[in-house]
């Protein structure tokens, strides 16, 4: 059984903003996207007229799965989500110290923060199933077992290890 989301997290549209704190965070986790519409069988749809109630409904239901923006696994995706999945499964066992990291660059909007949102959301709901006891309410503190750190062009290796530093216990991207 999976723990539930924390009580104060509002489900946000995934594509809307960064999450920038804990909050953001839980509320872009448990964001549920709107179901997507059963079509009708095609000789229903064909005969249906412009000004049918049915109709009306099933174009407002498909603008609405649409417009959520569903995020897809294509292979590429799924690719990367193997790569870094098996660096996270490499650092949950390694002694306390540095741990393996991974470095995405690329030119903006191409969807690299997109990619690391979409795994790190997929890597958290997998650890709630699967270790209900790390989330549970009386623990002391959240447990927040995702956080990235987005930095601007051309930072400095001293750079990178203050953003790091500063990122322990938050997520959200941090700029530099």
């Amino acid at each position: 059984m999976m723990a539930p989301p924390p009580k104060d997290s509002d489900n946000i549209h995934p594509g809307l903003a960064e999450p920038r704190t804990k909050e953001d965070w839980f509320a872009y986790v448990f964001y549920e996207p709107p179901p997507r519409p059963r079509p009708p069988p095609y000789d229903t749809y064909v005969a249906m007229t412009e000004d049918d109630p049915e109709r009306r409904r099933l174009i407002r239901s498909r603008n609405r799965y649409h417009s959520a923006l569903v995020l897809a696994w294509t292979p590429a995706v799924q690719h990367f989500e193997s790569e870094i999945t098996e660096l996270l499964d490499a650092n949950e066992m390694a002694p306390p110290g540095a741990r393996l990291g991974l470095l995405i660059d690329g030119p903006p909007t191409v969807g690299k923060s997109t990619l690391v949102k979409m795994i790190g959301r997929k890597f958290e709901l997998d650890l709630r199933e699967d270790f209900p006891e790390r989330f549970a309410p009386d623990r002391l503190g959240s447990y927040v077992p995702v956080v990235y750190i987005s930095l601007a062009d051309q930072v400095t290796p001293k750079q990178i290890s203050i953003a790091i530093a500063d990122g322990r216990g938050r997520t959200g991207p941090r700029r530099l």
